[in-house]
């Protein structure tokens, strides 16, 4: 999988800047090293051609940075007078890109909690159920989707390229996947309300 995000101007710097992705599995990191930059830049070039251009004058592989990631669900996100949110709670592969929307709904729903119940105790407590479905919601859908596109298989590579632009043109998948990428999914069938992080 390869991608490139706008990251803005860097101080210093001239014109905008992008961060450039090239996934690979923990595996085969030896393996590309070994290769060499100018065999991945034929690589890149021959995937997706009008990003050659971005890593042409890459010279340094160290530029290059690796980021691994684990799928970890903290089991009690409260306890007695302490919080985890965020990645710290429920950290995901970057599949959905949802990482920060995540921990801000968390701070949202915290801030909810501490304002409806004046126990500090019980205020935690109905924040570790009020982002229970949100987070098991998010955590299965990013380790579904991480298996699904990076896998070997063809069949699987075959099924996501044409299933995932099917769901497009009906309406109802494609408010559904808006709401997903909007951080707001709780289920299948359930949403959040964009002006109340708490279940009723």
């Amino acid at each position: 999988m390869v991608g490139v995000m706008p990251v803005g101007r860097l101080p210093g710097a001239d014109g905008p800047h992008v961060a450039f992705f090239w996934s690979l599995r923990m595996d085969g990191l030896d393996a590309w090293r070994r290769d060499g930059l100018a065999a991945w830049k034929d690589k890149v070039a021959a995937l997706w051609p009008e990003a050659g251009g971005l890593i042409a004058g890459l010279d340094d592989p160290g530029r290059m940075t690796p980021a691994f990631y684990a799928h970890f669900t903290a089991r009690r996100p409260a306890g007695p007078r302490i919080v985890q949110i965020g990645d710290a709670a429920h950290a995901t592969s970057p599949q959905l890109g949802q990482g920060a929307n995540m921990g801000l709904v968390d701070a949202f729903a915290l801030a909810a909690v501490l304002e409806r119940h004046p126990a500090i105790d019980t205020a935690l407590h109905a924040y570790g159920a009020a982002r229970r479905n949100h987070v098991r919601f998010y955590q299965a859908a990013s380790w579904w989707l991480t298996s699904l596109f990076q896998s070997d298989s063809r069949i699987a590579a075959t099924a996501r390229d044409v299933i995932l632009p099917a769901m497009d043109l009906v309406p109802y998948f494609r408010r559904e996947t808006v709401r997903a990428m909007a951080g707001l999914k709780t289920g299948l069938f359930t949403s959040l309300d964009p002006a109340d992080p708490l279940p009723r």
